[in-house]
């Protein structure tokens, strides 16, 4: 019901789609999530103003709790709402407030994810062939329109794997996509060749 509820074009606490965002996706997540106190699991539609897409994040408490910030694991959908994205990536927030919406903003951002996959590559070595496969190294694709936040967070992916929706894997190997991410993240998250984020 997502479309019925983006044509009102704010958040709705009483929604149920806004509810079904905000407690039954992270609940799910939760779910699936090992030790989950070592993460922040969070939705969002929207601060007032609704997003074009709604995302659920995981969030590595040792490397962000905020989803401005930091890099985390993310589920977005494509503006059409026809692909879901399973991403790696950076907070859009925290290159906007440094360097503004134009070029530098990209640019920057683009270096950023370049230096993060050049210097983590090598933890994919830990994973099996066919988990391997399904990574993309490159831009996600949310949408054609030019929505800024969507292009943002396209940009910010510094590894992913998209799903058809109408052609969705089974609930177990969504669960073993999500968890042999996570343990990339983890294992990302707790390198001393990583820089900061900062840097």
């Amino acid at each position: 019901n997502w479309n019925d509820y983006w044509l009102g074009k704010r958040t709705d606490k009483d929604n149920p789609t806004h509810k079904r965002i905000h407690h039954e996706l992270p609940t799910a997540i939760e779910g699936w999530t090992p030790n989950s106190s070592r993460y922040l699991i969070r939705a969002s539609d929207g601060m007032g103003n609704l997003l074009r897409t709604p995302w659920v994040a995981t969030m590595n408490r040792e490397v962000t709790e905020s989803a401005q910030e930091g890099y985390y694991l993310v589920y977005l959908f494509s503006a059409d709402l026809k692909t879901l994205v399973l991403a790696l990536g950076f907070g859009a927030q925290q290159f906007e407030n440094a360097y503004g919406r134009g070029k530098k903003f990209f640019d920057s951002l683009d270096q950023a994810v370049i230096n993060m996959r050049v210097n983590s590559e090598h933890f994919l070595n830990d994973f099996k062939l066919d988990f391997r496969s399904k990574i993309n190294k490159r831009d996600v694709r949310l949408d054609d329109e030019g929505d800024f936040k969507l292009r943002a967070y396209e940009k910010c992916s510094i590894y992913s794997i998209a799903y058809s929706v109408d052609d969705l894997p089974t609930e177990v190997e969504l669960k073993d996509d999500y968890l042999n991410l996570l343990a990339l993240y983890d294992a990302m998250a707790g390198s001393v060749i990583l820089p900061a984020v900062e840097d």
